[in-house]
């Protein structure tokens, strides 16, 4: 038996593994469609930067997931969509 320690952290691996985890779970609970929702206060950021990885500053912001579709992420300003374009996980961020 081994214990094998994570010597480096992957984030794509991680991002991967979570929608792979959401997806299991929609599966079982037999969902086609999830939103996450997320406000731009402290302690609020939730699973919008979980699987995002990027929240507003202040405002709020969602991501809608289909089954086999990409997510989608909106935000409600062109600066909060434009910078979850650069830094974010998901490719389509919309205002």
């Amino acid at each position: 038996m081994s214990n094998k320690i994570i010597e480096t952290y992957n984030e794509q691996e991680a991002v991967k593994y979570r929608w792979n985890q959401l997806d299991s779970l929609m599966e079982t609970e037999n969902l086609d469609v999830v939103v996450i929702y997320g406000k731009g206060i402290i302690t609020q950021y939730g699973f919008l930067y979980y699987f995002g990885g990027y929240y507003p500053i202040l405002r709020p912001g969602f991501i809608i997931y289909a089954k086999e579709q990409k997510p989608i992420a909106y935000y409600t300003t062109r600066a909060d969509s434009y910078l979850a374009k650069q830094m974010g996980f998901i490719d389509d961020a919309r205002f």
